[in-house]
């Protein structure tokens, strides 16, 4: 339902009880477990990921195999509005991934890629 950008399935999903912090497979990297919150800021979908964290999805919950957040995921695929929500939810910017790379880095690459 979040691959596919379906915002009223993710909510009947929820409503029906679907763990919202719940890691999964990740579709593209073997081995790795990411949340719906992960999912929907790799994705860019920035009404799900706002819904997600009006809902009470973790923010700071960190990616099995890389050790990313939500808000790392989302500058890293340039999602900036998600990045934008993420950050808006208290995200921890200085969070670091198990590659030692902060959030904070990589939401400053977003931002100089993507000026105002």
């Amino acid at each position: 339902a979040i691959e596919a950008g379906n915002l009223e399935a993710v909510n009947i999903l929820l409503d029906f009880g679907a763990n919202i912090d719940k890691l999964s497979p990740e579709r593209f990297k073997s081995g790795s477990m990411i949340t719906p919150l992960m999912a929907a800021a790799q994705w860019g979908n920035e009404a799900i990921v706002n819904m997600l964290v009006q809902r009470g999805a973790n923010v700071h919950v960190q990616g099995t195999l890389d050790g990313r957040t939500a808000l790392h995921i989302s500058a890293i695929y340039d999602n900036v509005a998600a990045a934008m929500v993420l950050v808006g939810a208290k995200s921890n910017i200085h969070v670091v991934d198990h590659g030692g790379q902060a959030a904070t880095i990589t939401v400053l690459g977003l931002a100089k890629r993507f000026p105002h």
